[in-house]
């Protein structure tokens, strides 16, 4: 528990996965990752980043933006090497799976 006396989001997210109805995740999920999470990054001139963008990192940001805390395990990242907006996967449980829209720029 939160000191606020919220629960963790993932748990939110495993309570209603029990609750085997799609329509009863949809609001959270749309409340929590509405908005686009921006990855500032090392990148040349034509947008090839110094490296590449790891589930780590996404978790990290998610963290520092909207305050969630997700395992980089749980995230499903492909080889995000140039800048750009991407969709990463989520998957929470079995039935609990979400995209995350990222936004990787230049610094």
């Amino acid at each position: 528990m939160v000191p606020r006396r919220r629960p963790w989001p993932c748990v939110v997210l495993a309570i209603c996965a029990m609750r085997k109805t799609a329509r009863a995740r949809r609001p959270w999920l749309r409340r929590w990752f509405a908005k686009t999470i921006t990855i500032p990054v090392k990148a040349g001139a034509e947008g090839r980043l110094f490296g590449s963008v790891t589930a780590s990192d996404v978790a990290s940001a998610v963290e520092a933006q909207a305050h969630i805390v997700l395992d980089r395990k749980k995230l499903h990242v492909d080889h995000i090497k140039t800048t750009g907006t991407y969709q990463v996967a989520a998957k929470l449980h079995h039935d609990v799976e979400f995209p995350i829209t990222i936004e990787v720029v230049a610094k």
